[in-house]
């Protein structure tokens, strides 16, 4: 057999890098997802949990171990002799990087929806770790954070604070208020006349909160 020079990427034909619009349902993200995670795997040698993936652990122990072993032969001899696999940012594993960064972003929306629009402690809700030259992909419709708005009287004592750039007294007053309200990663007032929000970003519930 002989020798081939690696595919470093599945895009070299694209025209130009444009961004595009698409609308995917939550099922289109579960199926991406499992077909991002498995290309990954497989460029970085973990070809057991690939396997795994596609086939719903169809295949026994012997068949996987005889596959892996097989693929890293032919097509990953480093890894073949150290019995090793690549991490997630290594060169070696080329625009795989990038499949992970967006099986991260969709897994952190699903994750947020299922847990009622609330972040938790897995590493699901974790969202993508920047690992290639690509911009991240954005879910357009995807809130992050949550947003409560005071009633006009409380509005009106937290705009004069601000404005006064007292601002201890403000989050003193705003605590005062919000004591039972989620936490979140951070809580920002967005002041106006119309009535102040305090968005909290990448909110959770009480109990998971530890």
């Amino acid at each position: 057999m002989s020798k081939k020079t690696p595919k470093k990427t599945i895009n070299k034909k694209a025209p130009k890098n444009e961004v595009n619009t698409v609308k995917l349902t939550d099922v289109h993200f579960s199926v991406i997802n499992a077909a991002l995670e498995t290309y990954y795997r497989l460029k970085s040698g973990q070809i057991s949990i690939a396997l795994d993936i596609a086939y719903e652990y169809k295949l026994n122990y012997d068949q996987v171990h005889a596959i892996e072993t097989m693929i890293k032969l032919i097509a990953l001899p480093k890894l073949a002799e150290k019995g090793s696999h690549y991490g997630y940012n290594a060169p070696e594993i080329g625009d795989a990087k990038i499949a992970f960064e967006i099986k991260k972003t969709f897994e952190e929306v699903l994750a947020v929806k299922r847990n009622g629009g609330y972040y938790g402690s897995t590493v699901d809700f974790h969202g993508p770790l920047k690992c290639s030259d690509e911009p991240l992909p954005e879910v357009v419709n995807f809130k992050n954070y949550i947003d409560h708005k005071f009633t006009d009287e409380q509005s009106a004592v937290i705009n004069d604070y601000y404005h006064l750039r007292e601002f201890n007294k403000m989050w003193d007053y705003v605590d005062s208020l919000t004591s039972n309200l989620s936490i979140g990663d951070k809580r920002e007032i967005i002041p106006s006349f119309n009535g102040v929000i305090m968005r909290i970003h990448k909110p959770r519930k009480m109990k998971n909160i530890i």
